[in-house]
Protein backbone atom coordinates (compact mmCIF):
# COMPACT_ATOMS: atom_id res chain seq x y z
CA UNK A 1 0.00 0.00 0.00
CA UNK A 2 1.32 3.41 -0.92
CA UNK A 3 1.47 6.61 1.05
CA UNK A 4 -0.73 8.15 -1.66
CA UNK A 5 -3.44 5.59 -0.85
CA UNK A 6 -3.18 6.26 2.88
CA UNK A 7 -3.32 10.03 2.29
CA UNK A 8 -6.36 9.61 0.02
CA UNK A 9 -8.15 7.53 2.67
CA UNK A 10 -7.49 10.20 5.28
CA UNK A 11 -8.82 12.87 2.92
CA UNK A 12 -11.88 10.75 2.03
CA UNK A 13 -12.67 10.31 5.73
CA UNK A 14 -11.94 13.92 6.73
CA UNK A 15 -15.68 14.74 7.13
CA UNK A 16 -15.87 11.99 9.78
CA UNK A 17 -12.76 13.01 11.70
CA UNK A 18 -13.63 13.35 15.36
CA UNK A 19 -16.59 10.96 15.14
CA UNK A 20 -16.66 8.12 17.64
CA UNK A 21 -15.81 5.51 14.98
CA UNK A 22 -13.33 7.48 12.85
CA UNK A 23 -10.35 5.30 13.87
CA UNK A 24 -12.29 2.15 12.97
CA UNK A 25 -13.24 3.58 9.60
CA UNK A 26 -9.63 4.50 8.90
CA UNK A 27 -8.39 1.07 9.96
CA UNK A 28 -11.00 -0.69 7.82
CA UNK A 29 -9.54 0.89 4.67
CA UNK A 30 -5.88 0.54 5.52
CA UNK A 31 -5.65 -2.76 7.43
CA UNK A 32 -6.80 -5.60 5.19
CA UNK A 33 -5.84 -8.40 7.61
CA UNK A 34 -9.51 -9.17 8.35
CA UNK A 35 -9.94 -10.39 4.76
CA UNK A 36 -7.33 -13.15 4.99
CA UNK A 37 -9.48 -15.32 7.23
CA UNK A 38 -12.60 -14.68 5.17
CA UNK A 39 -10.93 -15.24 1.78
CA UNK A 40 -9.14 -18.24 3.26
CA UNK A 41 -12.53 -19.96 3.54
CA UNK A 42 -13.27 -19.62 -0.18
CA UNK A 43 -11.20 -22.65 -1.31
CA UNK A 44 -13.70 -24.87 0.51
CA UNK A 45 -16.09 -23.90 -2.29
CA UNK A 46 -14.02 -22.67 -5.23
CA UNK A 47 -10.38 -22.62 -6.20
CA UNK A 48 -8.90 -19.14 -5.94
CA UNK A 49 -5.77 -19.85 -7.97
CA UNK A 50 -6.33 -18.79 -11.58
CA UNK A 51 -9.84 -17.49 -10.87
CA UNK A 52 -11.55 -14.32 -12.00
CA UNK A 53 -13.30 -12.69 -9.09
CA UNK A 54 -15.98 -10.01 -8.90
CA UNK A 55 -16.56 -8.08 -5.69
CA UNK A 56 -19.93 -6.39 -5.62
CA UNK A 57 -19.76 -3.36 -3.38
CA UNK A 58 -15.98 -3.58 -3.28
CA UNK A 59 -15.40 -0.43 -1.24
CA UNK A 60 -11.68 0.36 -1.28
CA UNK A 61 -11.00 -3.20 -2.53
CA UNK A 62 -9.02 -4.69 0.32
CA UNK A 63 -10.73 -8.02 -0.35
CA UNK A 64 -9.63 -7.94 -3.99
CA UNK A 65 -6.04 -7.37 -2.94
CA UNK A 66 -6.20 -10.49 -0.77
CA UNK A 67 -7.77 -12.56 -3.57
CA UNK A 68 -4.95 -11.51 -5.89
CA UNK A 69 -2.32 -12.28 -3.26
CA UNK A 70 -3.90 -15.73 -2.87
CA UNK A 71 -3.62 -16.47 -6.60
CA UNK A 72 -6.62 -14.99 -8.43
CA UNK A 73 -5.71 -14.13 -12.02
CA UNK A 74 -8.07 -11.19 -12.39
CA UNK A 75 -10.19 -9.10 -10.05
CA UNK A 76 -13.14 -6.87 -10.85
CA UNK A 77 -14.78 -4.52 -8.39
CA UNK A 78 -18.13 -2.75 -8.63
CA UNK A 79 -18.82 0.16 -6.31
CA UNK A 80 -21.69 2.66 -6.25
CA UNK A 81 -19.65 5.33 -4.49
CA UNK A 82 -17.31 7.17 -6.85
CA UNK A 83 -15.14 8.17 -3.89
CA UNK A 84 -14.70 4.55 -2.77
CA UNK A 85 -14.11 3.41 -6.35
CA UNK A 86 -11.37 6.04 -6.64
CA UNK A 87 -9.78 4.73 -3.45
CA UNK A 88 -9.93 1.18 -4.81
CA UNK A 89 -8.21 2.24 -8.03
CA UNK A 90 -5.57 4.11 -6.06
CA UNK A 91 -4.93 1.04 -3.89
CA UNK A 92 -3.57 -0.74 -6.97
CA UNK A 93 -2.00 2.19 -8.81
CA UNK A 94 1.65 1.37 -9.45
CA UNK A 95 1.32 -1.84 -7.44
CA UNK A 96 2.11 -5.43 -8.32
CA UNK A 97 -1.48 -6.30 -9.30
CA UNK A 98 -2.43 -3.09 -11.11
CA UNK A 99 -2.86 -4.74 -14.54
CA UNK A 100 -5.02 -7.50 -13.09
CA UNK A 101 -7.65 -5.26 -11.47
CA UNK A 102 -10.55 -3.27 -12.86
CA UNK A 103 -12.79 -1.13 -10.69
CA UNK A 104 -15.98 0.41 -12.07
CA UNK A 105 -18.57 2.68 -10.58
CA UNK A 106 -22.06 1.25 -10.92
CA UNK A 107 -24.64 3.86 -11.76
CA UNK A 108 -27.67 1.60 -11.46
CA UNK A 109 -28.25 1.12 -15.16
CA UNK A 110 -26.45 -1.69 -16.97
CA UNK A 111 -24.70 -4.20 -14.74
CA UNK A 112 -21.10 -4.57 -15.91
CA UNK A 113 -19.24 -7.86 -16.30
CA UNK A 114 -22.10 -10.00 -17.51
CA UNK A 115 -19.87 -11.55 -20.20
CA UNK A 116 -16.45 -11.60 -18.53
CA UNK A 117 -16.41 -15.28 -17.61
CA UNK A 118 -16.29 -14.94 -13.85
CA UNK A 119 -15.14 -17.85 -11.72
CA UNK A 120 -17.31 -16.54 -8.89
CA UNK A 121 -18.56 -13.33 -7.36
CA UNK A 122 -18.58 -12.14 -3.81
CA UNK A 123 -20.35 -9.53 -1.80
CA UNK A 124 -19.97 -8.47 1.78
CA UNK A 125 -23.32 -7.32 3.02
CA UNK A 126 -22.08 -6.88 6.57
CA UNK A 127 -22.04 -3.11 6.16
CA UNK A 128 -25.62 -2.93 4.90
CA UNK A 129 -27.30 -5.22 7.39
CA UNK A 130 -27.00 -8.70 8.78
CA UNK A 131 -30.21 -9.77 7.02
CA UNK A 132 -28.39 -9.72 3.68
CA UNK A 133 -25.49 -11.94 4.69
CA UNK A 134 -27.22 -15.34 4.29
CA UNK A 135 -28.51 -14.30 0.87
CA UNK A 136 -25.10 -13.20 -0.33
CA UNK A 137 -23.31 -16.24 0.99
CA UNK A 138 -25.85 -18.64 -0.48
CA UNK A 139 -25.61 -16.82 -3.81
CA UNK A 140 -21.82 -16.83 -3.86
CA UNK A 141 -20.85 -20.35 -3.06
CA UNK A 142 -22.21 -23.66 -4.34
CA UNK A 143 -22.20 -26.74 -2.17
CA UNK A 144 -18.68 -27.54 -0.89
CA UNK A 145 -16.59 -29.76 -3.13
CA UNK A 146 -16.25 -33.36 -2.04
CA UNK A 147 -12.87 -34.33 -0.62
CA UNK A 148 -12.90 -37.47 -2.75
Amino acid sequence: MTEAFKDAVIEYLRPYEGNFNYENMLRDHIDISRFYLWVGEVPKYRAISGSTVLSSGCGSAGDLQVFLEMGASKAHGIEVSEGLADLARLRFQGAQFERRVEIVTYDGSILPYVDVGLSFWICRADTTGANNIPYCHSSIFPQPRSAT
